[in-house]
Formats: structure tokens, sequence, C-alpha cells
């Protein structure tokens, strides 16, 4: 059985839209054991099957969703043990239903967040949650699409600015042409907005409108450089077989003091071999980007009709024109290493990351892998398999992981653990 990939909508995110109609440096530590641990078995009962990543507070305590559980989630350490808490589950009604991303912490503490379904066109809401009394959240919807040019479905990572401002993505609505691809089987290609505090308001804004050509289909996941330069990843426009989809493309959105913004190609993914449907992007000091491309790669990784590979790590390097230049990292066979990139993050040097299948001697097949990559004094990159997962300790990594302070890795599985409701891992390097 082939799971679809979470982390963004659509390839990856295409179960959201199913459903209703994804360096960064630490303190070092002692030299120790590497481990990993199960934190935290989820089900049978809500929060089950976790979805889409975590996200890790200043104290310690991880957030995330439960996709179909509804609920959002808070796990603490209480008494040397884990626990999780339902901090709010939707209706499916006008508060929104099927969160969809990990929510983010803002400056006053509350968590921002959207949910793919609901609201008051049933397109998604952008939600806030506030602590209330005790342990009580309070929702508020800060923005319902109306699944026209504004978008609907959204879904992946919001990111703010450093003025407080909110962006995000939709995976389907905005391009109203009739004869788009995008517009005849998904209702249009996705946008990018952006939700500005306004008193006790919200200004929703259009940043980009997808169409499904220079500007692919489906953005996925949102990333600042230190300019504020807003960049996209995003899958290929539809191919129309098996729903497979073109390669995709990584661009970025420019700022100016007239408040407009001018969108550019940074790098299109079309020779096969650099690898299709990024996901999440990451930078280093000098401005070059890593991210983890979930297909293509090697040919034929995957067997049967429509083969393609089975992901890579790429970085690509800022040249002095401005422009980038692709070098692969690493391409996954399939095997013990690993088979379609969840996500990565960038820690004290090393790339680490998870991939959704993988760990077995056959191909494509197994339960993922935690893996690493390690430069060389040439440049290149060394990968190891940090762990592989059976099934009772996970099964289906989803999401990239964080890291705290020390170094120590934290992620999720959809399935698998003691109650077959997925897992929270720890990772110790």
């Amino acid at each position: 059985m082939s799971f679809p990939r979470r982390p963004r909508i659509f390839t990856r995110s295409q179960i959201l839209l199913i459903a209703f109609l994804a360096f960064a440096f630490a303190v070092p530590t002692f030299a120790h054991a590497q481990t990993e641990t199960t934190l935290f078995n989820f089900g049978p009962a809500a929060p089950a099957n976790p979805y889409n990543g975590l996200t890790l507070d200043a104290a310690g305590n991880l957030y995330g969703v439960a996709y179909y559980s509804q609920a959002v989630y808070q796990l603490h350490r209480s008494n040397g043990a884990w626990q999780a808490n339902v901090l709010y589950t939707f209706t499916k009604g006008k508060d929104g239903g099927y969160p969809s991303s990990p929510p983010v912490i803002g400056s006053d503490g509350s968590l921002y967040g959207v949910a793919a379904g609901g609201g008051t066109h049933g397109q998604g809401v952008v939600y806030k949650l506030t602590r209330g009394s005790g342990s009580t959240w309070k929702e508020t919807v800060l923005y319902s699409f109306t699944g026209g040019r504004d978008g609907a479905a959204p879904g992946n990572n919001l990111v703010f600015d450093n003025a407080g401002k909110l962006y995000g993505t939709t995976a389907s609505g905005g391009d109203s042409n009739p004869n788009s691809v995008c517009q005849i089987d998904y209702q249009g290609c996705g946008t990018v907005f952006e939700l500005s505090p306004e008193g006790t308001q919200w200004k929703f804004r259009l940043l980009s409108v997808f169409t499904g050509k220079f500007d692919a289909f489906g953005p996925a996941f949102l990333a600042f450089d230190k300019a504020s330069n807003l960049y996209v990843s995003s899958s290929g426009p539809p191919s129309g077989f098996e729903g497979q989809s073109g390669p995709g493309v990584i661009f970025k959105l420019v700022p100016h003091t007239s408040g407009l913004w001018t969108q550019s190609l940074v790098y299109y993914f079309g020779s096969g071999s650099d690898g299709g449907d990024p996901g999440n992007i990451v930078f280093d000091k000098s401005g070059n980007i890593y991210g983890a491309a979930f297909n293509d790669g090697i040919p034929n990784c995957q067997t049967g009709i429509g083969a393609e590979g089975c992901g890579e790590i790429f970085k690509l390097s800022r040249q002095t024109n401005g422009k980038y230049s692709l070098s692969v990292l690493y391409a996954f066979t399939g095997y013990s290493d690993g088979a379609f990139p969840e996500g990565i993050i960038l820690s004290r040097g090393k790339i680490y990351g998870d991939a959704q299948q993988g760990g077995s001697g056959l191909q494509a097949s197994g339960d993922g892998v935690l893996f690493q990559l390690s430069p060389n004094p040439d440049g290149t990159f060394s990968e190891s398999t940090l762990h592989t997962f059976d099934g009772n300790d996970g099964k289906w990594p989803d999401g990239f992981p964080v890291v705290d302070p020390a170094g120590n890795l934290y992620g999720i599985t959809t399935y698998g653990g003691t109650n077959s409701g997925g897992v929270v891992w720890e990772y110790t390097p």
C-alpha cells in the first residue's frame, strides 16, 4: 500500500482535497550514545494519526494537529512521562475542519494555524487559539476562504514576518480561467496570501495566484530569507496521468516599499535527475538553499506504471549573478536508506531528515527511516540511516524534524506504535 504524501497539499497533499471534495544551529553538547526513543503513542482515542510534523516552544512543549481527529494537541512532560492534551477540537462548521498544519506560535503566545475545510464558505480557515483560564483555549477565526480568487483548502506552514504579519498558502482556488487544467480538475492552482493585524481584525491580501504554468501547481512550503524575501516551493502542474504531477519549482516573492511584491523563478525541477515535488527549504548563513525533493532522482526507483525516483536532498548555491545552481547531495535508492524524504533541517553543520517509506530490503518498501547527511572535505555529503522504523515504534514519518537547543530531534509518524495511531519520537545525536 502506498501512503499519499502529507506534507503538502497536492501530490503530497491531495489527501486534503480528496478528504473533502512539510541551517539551524544548536548548542554543542557532550558526547553520548545516539538513540531513538518513542515518547508518546497516539490513539485509540483522539488525538490519533498526527499530521504534518510538530512545533516546539521555548519551554520544550510540542504542538501538532490530527487531521481526521479534528484536533490541535499539546505534548508536555509530566512526572517523567509525556502526556497529550487536546487544546481544541474543530466541529467542521464555521470554526473550520481538518487542521492541516502544526500551529505556529505568535509573539503574544497564541497559536496560529490553518484548517483545510469548514469556515463560513466551507473552504477552510486561518485560526487563532488563545489560552484561557486553566487549561482552556479559545478559537477565533481570522479568515474564512471563499473558494474563489482568495483560494481554498489552506495547508502546510504559516510563517510570521518581523512585523507580525502572517503568510500562508492554499492548495486550490485562485485562478478562474476555465481552460486551466487546475480550474478543470481542482477549481484553481492555489494561492499565496498575507494576513495583517489591524486592531482586533486581520486584513487579507493576495500575494500570488497560481496558474499552473511558470509558478506550477499547489504551493507548498514558505520560508523567509535574511532579506525578508519570501520563498515558495511548489509541485508541478498535474499531468492527467494517474494523479502524477510535474516536477515543481521554487520561486521567491520580493517586497517593495510600495507594498507590492514581485515574483521571480529560483529553480525549475525539470530534468528528473534533479528531483521533483520539493518540500520545505532552509537557508545557511551564506544564503544557499537546502531542501528535500519527494520524488524523482534515481530513475525507476518505484516499480510499476509511471515509475519515478525515490527522492533526493539538494542544495541550491547562490551565484554572484543572483541565480542558483543545483547540486544533488544524495539520491535515495528506496532500500535501507529510505524513500520519499518528507523534509529536512540543518543542525550543527549536518542535514537531518525523515523519509516516508524505505528501510527494507525491498525497493520503496518499509515503514520509513531517519537519516543524516554529513559533509565531506571535498564538498560532497555522506548519507547514513540513523533509525529504521518497524511499525511497532512508528510507521511513515510525516513532516520534518524539529530540534531543541541541546540538538535533540523530535518528529511524528502518522501510523504505527502501540495503538496503530502514530507516535512522537525523539532522536539524540
